[in-house]
């Protein structure tokens, strides 16, 4: 598997195929942190997909390719920030039900444990997002973030056991 730094690089010269890359492994996340923000799936994939055409435009900007998940995510949540400013309480979230790609189970699970999501800190959301919902390992989040790996890992055994507690009182 290629690293983002890789993947990056060859996406600069014009990469289909990292694009496609890129894309595959960053897309949940984008998605994710565009759906708590927003409340509704469907502008949350709206979100994700502009902020990927940005982003590819604007490739060349990047300072050092390794950053561009954090990059990324951060596009992705200025936007879904501004939209929701401009929206107010006017979106409706769509019901997931009637989505016609049922092949995106992890929406479906998701969709259960979002609120719960909603209510961790910043930093414990974006380490869950990453590792639980997209499959990174600790290092790679490490890489993504720009933290220590050890701050990782204790983010991620704090946002744990937080959503350990609210299942629990949601179970009561």
């Amino acid at each position: 598997m290629q690293t983002t730094t890789e993947l990056v690089e060859l996406a600069k010269t014009g990469d289909c195929d990292a694009i496609g890359a890129l894309v595959d492994r960053y897309e949940r996340a984008a998605v994710v942190i565009a759906w708590t923000i927003l409340g509704d799936f469907h502008l949350a994939q709206d979100v994700a997909q502009d902020c990927f055409v940005v982003a590819f435009r604007q490739l060349s900007q990047l300072r050092s390719s390794e950053a561009f998940g954090g990059w990324l995510m951060t596009s992705v949540r200025r936007k879904a920030i501004k939209l929701k400013a401009r929206a107010g309480d006017e979106t409706v979230d769509f019901p997931l039900s009637e989505l016609p790609d049922r092949d995106s189970d992890w929406v479906f699970v998701l969709e259960e444990i979002l609120p719960m999501l909603r209510e961790l800190p910043e930093q414990e959301f974006q380490v869950i997002n990453f590792r639980y919902l997209n499959g990174f390992s600790v290092k790679e989040i490490a890489i993504e973030t720009g933290r220590p790996i050890g701050t990782v890992t204790k983010q991620l055994s704090r946002a744990v056991r937080r959503l350990r507690t609210m299942v629990n009182e949601v179970e009561l």
